[in-house]
């Protein structure tokens, strides 16, 4: 979709250098070492020279150069960020559309976006230099957080420059610790003496003497801005030593001292014109007439120009404008001063003018500033449909600007506030929310012909609510009302519940329904919704036991998704998640591992995929003995899952299983568990909910419950037609019960063949081997290749002699200690070897065992013999 309001063009030029501008070859000589760095920051209070100075070593710097002029509504991060894809378009290529799709996605992931990024610019054959002005602008953290990561990752050839106020919140301190920022500050960009001179006297022809060049320097300290107006006020003063003598001694009031005398230097038309469009951030002919009703706005901007009246052109046609900004804020500073009345009439004046060229963020932001609430509603309502969904920002920003009182006259805005706030997850605001919607709904409406679809929206957001506390009929419900009332014209709340009652519909085993639903939402969506929604289908497939359908869903979401951006596409976290499981569930954990990897950089922002991947990482890893790894993981899921009700306890649970340690973590989540047929509520990280819950029962001693736990999951698992999961609790079952293990195993595998579903059997390790051997003469040939996967060919021996490759004295020696239980970092302290030493053992033995992880190990010695 597009943006709300389209980029400016103007923003992207850079200021050509002034022809006054003084050289300044110190500070060049400083600068020229900008290759060797990443970052140069320009760091001073406003006027002094930032832009001017930045602009002119840049336009003779020996690189690509990439502008960006910030301002307040880049606040935004998909703004932003399109901004800067913009302004490297050179170098970037055809990478900008692609990288522009993304930014639109519903939760884009910036930190994926910057990674495609610097890929691309690392092929760049010349330097490129960013630079971003006035970044003071900037105060939203995932700005900051991004352009930390940006800089710190820049490739060789690239340079960040920052033009700023005030330091960015950011590893200022590392950088210059490893010297890779050149850093300008305040000091360093006041006029000396000489520099003053140059200034005053040969490029403003103002003939002063050195005593009176002294004392303006002095008074103002070198400051860049005040040399500039008072060199725009001594042109017209009778007695220039005089003037200078007068100002020498007011610091204080230098600023509101030199804009009068500016003002008082140009006649009153132009006196008038400053003032009055002194509300604009960006200034054109055509807008300055439609704000004070007249025409030739244009030769005066040209003539302001001329004057070098700190007038910034924005555009090599000079048709675009700005004041420097502390001009602007002196000018208006003095309008509210002089005629406050007007400046409400000036901002709904600018506001038409933008709304009938189709600039709606610009019409919003003039309608709020001049307090003109009941057309910013309106303007809001209109601009709401053509919002990239990226933009979510943008629109929260505008809706809480409006007054409370103008935002409960507006059901579709209370609506639209709702469903921007609905991810936080804050409930007692979504419940104010929900309470000021009906209030609305109560009253009579503007346009009653609108109230069906306002209450379909309710229902909507109602059902959202349902399913996040794990409320599936009411969820199917409201969903299904919602669905048949929204109207057609209306396909952000339609795919959105659509997917919300696909979902439910999954999770209480109603497959077909959620299959058809998913069907439904990809016969209308987008891109990015089809990306979404072919995961969510696959996942569905692969709950059920359907791989061999879901396999080429998953590809085709990520190959679709490589079209619109590849991995800085949040949305594909969904799709590489889902693929990882399959793999694991066929039993290939290094492809899982890589998908789980892949899932996770790029799933931040989306909660489920997130912890899912962070959870089944910290598992694998714990399940190969890398314990560091695993609790890095376990830390991320518990960040990620905070907010959740209950999700400590099942990460704690599950890690306590991996672990090897039992104890309260475990009763409780055996306490907290829902019974099997409750089905697995919506925010776990697995869908094995019950199945822990056995397994700590188990854990705890308790063999009996554990055992009716898990017959329980198995016969819930097997009706509801999720296979996978039946078959762990079958497996499981087998290896605790000896004597229904025959039975139990061989249609286990007659089960899990055509899917090739291999996870189950390999959990339990190699215990169940001699038993799995015994099924062969009992099976068909389908069931028995697929046996072999498991357990290798039927002829091959049971014995010490069948490894290829005897252990060595070493090896046994850590086996041994492995099977005690010991640490890889106590084994080292006991045989006094190195952890890498014992890590190469370990690695070693699991490959002669064809084992994949410590149980497994130590299961196949003892079978052989070993131990």
């Amino acid at each position: 979709m597009p943006l709300a309001s389209p980029l400016l063009s103007t923003k992207l030029f850079m200021p050509r250098p002034q022809p006054r501008t003084v050289a300044r070859p110190q500070l060049a000589e400083r600068l020229a070492s900008w290759p060797t760095r990443k970052l140069t920051l320009v760091s001073a209070p406003p006027g002094f020279g930032k832009t001017t100075l930045v602009s002119t070593w840049a336009s003779s710097a020996n690189a690509e150069t990439a502008w960006v002029s910030l301002d307040g509504d880049d606040n935004d991060p998909t703004r932003f960020w399109m901004y800067v894809l913009r302004a490297l378009s050179k170098p970037l290529g055809d990478f900008v559309m692609a990288a522009e799709e993304i930014l639109n996605s519903p939760a884009p992931s910036y930190k994926s976006l910057i990674a495609a990024l610097i890929n691309r610019l690392s092929e760049s054959p010349t330097p490129v230099m960013l630079v971003l002005d006035d970044y003071h602008v900037i105060t939203a953290p995932p700005i900051h957080d991004a352009m930390a990561l940006f800089i710190d990752r820049l490739p060789e050839g690239m340079h960040v420059v920052l033009a700023t106020r005030s330091d960015p919140p950011f590893m200022l301190a590392r950088l210059r610790a490893q010297g890779q920022m050149l850093e300008l500050r305040a000091a360093d960009l006041r006029f000396e003496a000489e520099e003053a001179q140059a200034y005053l006297n040969e490029r403003m022809a103002l003939g002063l003497s050195a005593n009176a060049l002294s004392s303006l320097t002095q008074a103002t300290e070198g400051w860049v801005t005040g040399l500039q107006l008072a060199a725009l006020s001594l042109q017209h003063a009778p007695d220039r030593e005089a003037f200078v003598s007068a100002f020498a001694g007011t610091n204080r009031y230098i600023v509101d001292y030199l804009v009068e005398e500016v003002l008082h230097a140009h006649p009153p038309h132009v006196q008038h014109f400053l003032l009055k469009t002194s509300i604009l951030e960006r200034l054109s002919g055509p807008l300055c007439d439609a704000l004070l009703d007249s025409h030739g706005s244009q030769q005066i901007l040209e003539e302001l120009e001329q004057a070098n009246l700190f007038l910034v052109p924005l555009d090599g046609e000079r048709r675009w404008y700005r004041y420097h900004h502390l001009f602007a804020d002196m000018l208006r500073h003095l309008l509210e001063r002089q005629a406050p009345a007007s400046v409400s009439s000036l901002h709904e004046k600018a506001s038409s003018w933008f709304e009938r060229q189709g600039h709606y963020s610009e019409a919003i932001h003039h309608a709020l500033e001049g307090q003109h609430d009941a057309r910013a509603a309106d303007l809001i309502a209109a601009a709401a449909p053509t919002l990239g969904r990226g933009e979510i920002a943008t629109l929260l920003g505008w809706l809480s600007a409006l007054p409370a009182f103008r935002l409960d006259q507006r059901p579709d805005l209370l609506l639209l506030m709702a469903w921007v706030r609905f991810p936080s997850g804050n409930h007692a605001e979504l419940t104010s929310l929900f309470r000021r919607v009906e209030q609305a709904l109560a009253r009579p409406l503007e346009d009653e012909r609108k109230r069906d679809a306002y209450a379909a929206q309710f229902v909507a957001l109602q059902a959202f609510t349902a399913r996040a506390r794990g409320d599936l009929a009411t969820t199917t419900r409201l969903s299904e009302t919602a669905l048949a009332a929204l109207p057609p014209n209306e396909p952000m709340w339609r795919i959105g519940v659509a997917l919300n009652l696909a979902t439910a519909y999954q999770h209480g085993d109603r497959p077909q329904d959620a299959l058809r639903t998913f069907d439904l939402v990809l016969a209308e969506a987008d891109a990015h919704d089809a990306i979404l929604a072919m995961s969510l289908k696959a996942t569905c497939l692969q709950e059920f036991g359907k791989l061999g359908e879901a396999l080429p869903l998953f590809e085709a979401a990520l190959r679709l998704a490589e079209a619109h951006g590849g991995r800085a596409n949040t949305l594909t976290s969904y799709a590489w998640v889902g693929l990882a499981h399959l793999h694991l569930k066929q039993g290939r954990d290094d492809e899982a591992l890589r998908c789980f990897h892949e899932g996770r950089a790029c799933g931040e922002g989306l909660l489920e995929p997130h912890l899912n991947a962070c959870t089944q990482l910290a598992r694998l890893y714990a399940l190969h003995d890398e314990r560091e790894k695993a609790e890095r993981m376990w830390q991320e899921a518990h960040q990620v899952g905070q907010a959740l009700p209950n999700v400590g306890i099942y990460l704690n649970a599950l890690r306590a299983l991996c672990l090897d340690d039992s104890g309260p973590a475990l009763e409780r989540l055996v306490a907290m568990a829902p019974p099997p047929e409750a089905g697995t509520p919506r925010h776990w990280p697995l869908q094995d909910w019950n199945l822990l819950a056995a397994k700590a029962l188990l854990a705890l001693g308790e063999r009996e419950r554990g055992l009716a736990r898990l017959e329980e999951v198995e016969r819930h698992a097997q009706e509801a037609g999720r296979l996978p999961l039946a078959l762990q609790a079958m497996v499981l079952r087998a290896s605790m019960l000896p004597e229904e293990a025959p039975a139990l195993l061989s249609r286990a595998v007659v089960l899990a063949e055509p899917e090739n579903l291999r996870q189950a059997f390999l959990d339990e390790g190699t215990s169940l081997q001699p038993l799995l051997r015994t099924l062969a003469t009992t099976l068909d040939d389908a069931a028995t290749r697929f046996l072999e996967t498991l357990i290798g060919p039927q002829s091959e021996a049971l014995a010490p002699e069948s490894l290829l490759d005897p252990l060595s004295e070493r090896e046994r020696e850590v086996l041994a200690l492995i099977a005690e239980g010991l640490t890889n970092q106590a084994i080292a302290q006991q045989l006094v070897i190195e952890l890498s030493t014992v890590k190469r053992h370990g690695t070693n033995l699991f490959g002669k065992l064809g084992a994949t992880n410590r149980t497994q190990a130590v299961a196949r010695a003892r079978a052989l013999g070993l131990l």
